[in-house]
């Protein structure tokens, strides 16, 4: 969650919003992080994931770990991460975790 907030407050600018819900959804708790920042080009919403992967045209700092650390993380408590584009235009991030409640 802190990479998640953490990079969408970093890739927003002054005054963007940044939207962050959680919810019980079809067997599963969903958390969404959206941000008015200027989003992953379609073409490399996986190979974010990969460690050390950066943008080639980002011009923020940063190690190329934080998607990649998300995903290891969603991974080993059986969830799922997907990156689409926000309302504003930015990324949305959604991770779906299992919900013992229906295990």
């Amino acid at each position: 969650i802190d990479n998640l907030i953490e990079n969408a407050v970093k890739y927003s600018p002054e005054g963007g919003r940044i939207e962050v819900q959680l919810q019980s959804r079809d067997k599963c708790a969903q958390l969404r992080v959206s941000d008015a920042g200027p989003g992953i080009p379609i073409e490399l919403r996986e190979r974010v994931f990969d460690r050390f992967f950066r943008d080639p045209n980002q011009i923020q700092s940063g190690s190329g770990l934080g998607l990649a650390i998300v995903k290891a993380v969603t991974q080993q408590h059986n969830g799922r991460v997907n990156l689409s584009t926000s309302a504003e235009g930015g990324l949305m991030v959604t991770v779906d975790f299992p919900n013992p409640a229906f295990a």
